[in-house]
């Protein structure tokens, strides 16, 4: 009984622990938003945002950052800023079980990536965004059957 008092108390407080750094992050990433004069910086720290709402499972938030990541990535034109964003944004869909809409934003993530030449490299060369495009594809299709012929 008392050990499994103390693994309780130690589980409450280690999750404390995880949510508490978890919004120390999100305001340190707002307060630098708030600063930073360059685009491809805003670009960036809305796009960590974007995804560090989705980590907390926040779709509303996850996609306000990640729309005004794209669209500032569009206006200047950063490939990689929209590549993220629209990562970002199948994020966001994914927590809303919109399979459909995750799936798009994760391909038009990645046809980015081909044209930047991210993609068809060796493992250990490939960009750390496509390694996360792959991931979020792979954790939509694990668990259920999909007919991909409906997304291509």
């Amino acid at each position: 009984m008392p050990r499994t008092c103390f693994l309780s108390t130690l589980l409450f407080f280690v999750s404390v622990i995880v949510c508490v750094s978890q919004q120390f992050y999100i305001d340190s990433l707002k307060k630098v938003l708030t600063f930073t004069n360059r685009e491809d910086q805003k670009i960036l720290l809305m796009s960590l945002l974007a995804e560090k709402f989705a980590q907390k499972k926040q779709a509303d938030s996850c996609f306000l950052f990640a729309e005004q990541a794209l669209k500032l990535a569009k206006k200047y034109r950063s490939k990689t800023g929209e590549a993220e964003a629209l990562y970002v944004l199948g994020q966001g869909y994914k927590i809303q079980n919109n399979h459909y809409l995750s799936v798009a934003n994760y391909q038009k993530a990645q046809k980015i990536c081909e044209q930047l030449g991210y993609f068809g490299k060796e493992p250990y060369t490939q960009s750390n965004l496509q390694l996360k495009i792959l991931q979020g594809l792979a954790g939509l299709y694990d668990g259920f059957q999909v007919d991909s012929s409906l997304y291509y």
